[in-house]
């Protein structure tokens, strides 16, 4: 075995930015745990065994590597090993054409998913949770020795041939994204005891064929049947697999949907609160209100109270999209808010992507109404909804699908970055006794069994 602070981080000789970003966060946190500051060089430098190397080097041909480097792979890595030097590597590459500027937009240097190898080996190998606002799991350890066995590979190619587990009995999944890995794939599967599947959303467009597969995996059947397909907005990351069956009629024929449920807004409504984007959100309401026509699913528009009952699982509606013309909103708050409960064992919290609109009128219902033993953390795990919310709630776990940006709360300006999902952690800690009932969906699947493990 092989200390860590008996090795050295190379670089490439002409660093790109967020090379140079990702050995220095190694080089810290190495002496923050070990206690010794390791050495950075570049790959000019002679060749030694005991290596961390970042980024893009004349090392990978040294140890037989090519790395297929695209602009289109930003976001993915490879941490491998060859003998005792271990690679930490973004597949990403320079865009090739600069766009316009953009306030807010994720930096693009080609190197991100080299930082994010970065934080993966911190967060492995050194101990670091990245989620856990509060940091308070350093644990000192100068001995600390380099795994025998560490490699991974955050692909796409890779997650999209991953397997899915498969839980006997009644049991609930997710599934991290497998397309657009800087995104999250929101929606959740459950299977009741007699083997009859709910999908909650579902997630995007590119995710649909993974989709079919997890169903067709979770029931035993080459053709599955979804008895409750439960829609929240129209927003493509949402119900994105959901139209993309509708319109598809090479898939069509993959599944059978017995019942889906919505509520949306009419189309006039839709242009006053996203004028931008109103064609977009009600082609697909459009799409999916003509589902039956399509996949032969019959459309159910559900309002408040409506109770959905599949086996031992019932699903109530707490709340509905009903704004008035002169309202001011975002397509995020018109979610319709789901509560499904199992046997009345444990009950699931689903919010969809609401926001202030949405908060407010959940926290105005009866006291009791939005208790819940389970969160999937609405808006891809950001913060759309207030602490006081997250407290009435008073939640056991939560589920929560966390792209990888905001997982490190990060898209290029460094850790934490993102506000939005920092913020989100907060309540969600602040009220958690142990974190281990915190599922986070990044990197891998989640299947559980119900009602789910409380530790």
């Amino acid at each position: 075995m092989k200390r860590i602070v008996d090795y050295r981080i190379v670089i490439p000789k002409n660093a790109i930015f967020s090379e140079t970003r990702a050995a220095y966060f190694l080089q810290k946190n190495i002496k923050l745990v070990c206690g010794k500051k390791i050495p950075i060089v570049d790959d000019t430098t002679a060749p030694e065994a005991l290596e961390i190397v970042v980024g893009k080097t004349s090392r990978e041909k040294l140890d037989g590597f090519a790395f297929e480097r695209h602009f289109n792979r930003l976001y993915e890595f490879v941490i491998k090993k060859a003998s005792d030097r271990v690679y930490l590597c973004g597949m990403g590459a320079p865009i090739e054409v600069e766009p316009p500027f953009r306030s807010y937009g994720t930096m693009k240097d080609g190197g991100v998913g080299t930082v994010y190898a970065a934080y993966k080996f911190v967060e492995d190998v050194l101990g670091y949770d990245f989620m856990n606002y509060v940091y308070k799991c350093y644990n000192e350890n100068s001995e600390l020795c380099m795994p025998e066995k560490y490699e991974l590979e955050f692909t796409a190619e890779n997650r999209a041939n991953k397997d899915i587990n498969v839980v006997d009995g009644a049991s609930v999944y997710s599934l991290a994204a497998s397309s657009d890995l800087v995104a999250s794939n929101s929606g959740l599967i459950f299977k009741t005891g007699s083997g009859k599947l709910i999908v909650y959303d579902g997630g995007g467009k590119a995710e649909t064929e993974r989709l079919l597969y997890a169903l067709r995996r979770i029931s035993g059947e080459e053709i599955p049947t979804v008895s409750a397909w439960l829609l929240s907005h129209p927003h493509e990351g949402h119900v994105g697999a959901f139209v993309e069956l509708c319109k598809n009629e090479a898939l069509r024929s993959s599944l059978k949907v017995e019942k889906a449920y919505c509520a949306f807004l009419t189309k006039d409504a839709y242009e006053k609160y996203r004028l931008k984007e109103a064609e977009q959100d009600f082609e697909r309401v459009s799409c999916i209100l003509d589902s039956e026509s399509t996949l032969g699913a019959k459309v159910c528009t559900v309002k408040v109270g409506d109770v959905i009952s599949v086996d031992e699982m019932t699903v109530e509606v707490l709340r509905v999209p009903t704004y008035d013309h002169e309202v001011v909103s975002t397509v995020n708050d018109t979610s319709v808010v789901y509560k499904l409960d199992y046997n009345g064992e444990q009950s699931f919290m689903l919010a969809g992507d609401g926001e202030t609109f949405t908060n407010n009128e959940l926290m105005a219902l009866p006291e009791g109404k939005v208790s819940s033993d389970v969160i999937f953390v609405p808006h891809h795990g950001k913060s759309s909804l207030s602490p006081q919310f997250y407290s009435a709630c008073g939640a056991k776990a939560y589920i929560w699908q966390m792209p990888i940006s905001g997982h490190y709360g990060d898209r290029g300006d460094g850790i934490n970055s993102s506000g939005s999902v920092v913020k989100a952690r907060a309540p969600i800690y602040e009220t958690t006794e142990n974190y281990d009932n915190i599922h986070l969906v990044t990197y891998n699947d989640l299947a559980l069994p119900l009602p789910m493990p409380i530790v």
